[in-house]
């Protein structure tokens, strides 16, 4: 078995760990990076299409709250291109007629009766969830109840209910797990952080505000590749999953039965996501707190794709259409969120299939990946209300579920 020492090893080369690694190289320590993967960034994952155009398969947006990221963005000397976010969206709730609505303004479309009752009621709840996040204190009642329980059962005051499924799909979309799965304390924490709600939905001024041209995955590549330039005694380690972290006295192990390697430091950096932490049998055990925390917290499930077309043809039906769709409550459609992914001349759409869906519509065989495929083809279709959906020039995907 080959071993190797450092003075601290990261597991996980995502960008969390990936950061870690680089102050730690700056400080003059040597690192190991250990990733599970075939490549550093993790669920940043940047593919070449066939017309030469770089696409994020993974996480691709970056809003005005993330203030270190855009730094680290500005310091690798790359360029933000705002996501379009005017125009019209397209809204379908189950069996209502798709309609259209100001992304700039609204989520809810009138009703039949042209009244804007669930809008005002949509936005009742925003004020209500950032109140709760950003002015009160959050204790150990609010991890006591999830996010759903509380919605439809404690959250009286608000009485529209397609309000409250908009809202919780909203969630469910940006946490892509299920609401019944979700603490209210987790998405308060969760608002917090992101200093309020409108950080976290919006495109402009929001989560979704620039995409990174060239991909975000260059982000953690151009990190590293700088980092261990300057460190001969710091190293990447890739296609290694590590089985077992022994912890004595005065060092740590980390060992790999896949690669029969050993890793030892005086310091150890968990970066994976703390639900995968079962995978690795610790010695001594994880304490019974931290034991009950890994238990308890889920991966999302969701699927990314990105559809490649000849032309903006939505834009062509309806010069006013930006591209975006929003899908509520539509267990017969796949995906629940749809932006416009054009780029120069690459031309193209970009969707989610999240949450439930996701593991409904999710799968890696042959015929699931193109009962996918045709899935979202149909729905694109049916939003649109155009057969051009079909003329499909490239169609990417991802599923961060398996």
């Amino acid at each position: 078995m080959t071993e190797h020492n450092f003075d601290v090893i990261v597991v996980g080369a995502g960008i969390s760990g990936v950061i870690a690694a680089t102050k730690l190289i700056a400080q003059g320590y040597s690192v190991g990076v250990v990733e599970l993967k075939d490549r550093v960034g993790g669920r940043t994952h940047s593919v070449q299409t066939k017309s030469g155009h770089t696409i994020d398969l993974g996480a691709q947006w970056v809003g005005p709250a993330h203030t270190e990221l855009l730094q680290i963005i500005k310091n690798l000397n790359l360029t933000l291109s705002p996501q379009p976010a005017n125009g019209l969206g397209i809204f379908h709730y189950k069996d209502r007629q798709i309609t259209t609505f100001e992304k700039a303004t609204e989520i809810i479309p009138p009703n039949s009766n042209d009244d804007n009752h669930d809008q005002n009621q949509y936005k009742e709840l925003v004020k209500h969830f950032d109140e709760l996040a950003l002015h009160s204190p959050l204790d150990r009642a609010h991890d006591e109840i999830t996010f759903h329980d509380y919605l439809y059962k404690k959250l009286t005051s608000i009485t529209s209910n397609l309000a409250k499924i908009v809202f919780e799909a909203a969630f469910e979309d940006v946490i892509t797990i299920d609401s019944n799965h979700c603490s209210l304390y987790f998405l308060l924490s969760f608002i917090k952080a992101n200093k309020g709600y409108s950080q976290l939905h919006d495109a402009e001024g929001g989560a979704q505000d620039s995409r990174v041209l060239g991909g975000t995955q260059q982000i953690s590549t151009s990190l590293l590749s700088s980092a261990l330039a300057t460190s001969p005694s710091s190293r990447l380690f890739v296609s290694t999953q590590i089985s077992s972290v022994f912890q004595s006295e005065n060092s740590i192990s980390c060992r790999s039965n896949s690669t029969n390697q050993v890793f030892t430091s005086k310091y150890l950096i968990l970066t994976i996501p703390t639900a995968l932490y079962n995978s690795i049998t610790f010695n001594p055990p994880l304490s019974n707190a931290k034991a009950k925390h890994t238990d308890g917290t889920y991966m999302g499930s969701i699927i990314k794709f990105i559809i490649v077309y000849q032309s903006d043809w939505w834009t062509e039906l309806n010069p006013a259409l930006g591209g975006e769709a929003i899908n509520v409550d539509c267990k017969a459609s796949p995906a629940s969120l749809f932006f416009d992914a054009s780029q120069g001349d690459m031309k193209g759409l970009v969707g989610l299939i999240c949450g439930q869906n996701a593991k409904e519509w999710g799968g890696d065989s042959a015929e699931q990946k193109e009962r996918r495929k045709n899935g979202i083809v149909e729905q694109i279709v049916k939003l649109m209300g155009s057969e051009k959906g079909r003329d499909v020039l490239e169609y990417w995907e991802k599923d961060w579920s398996a």
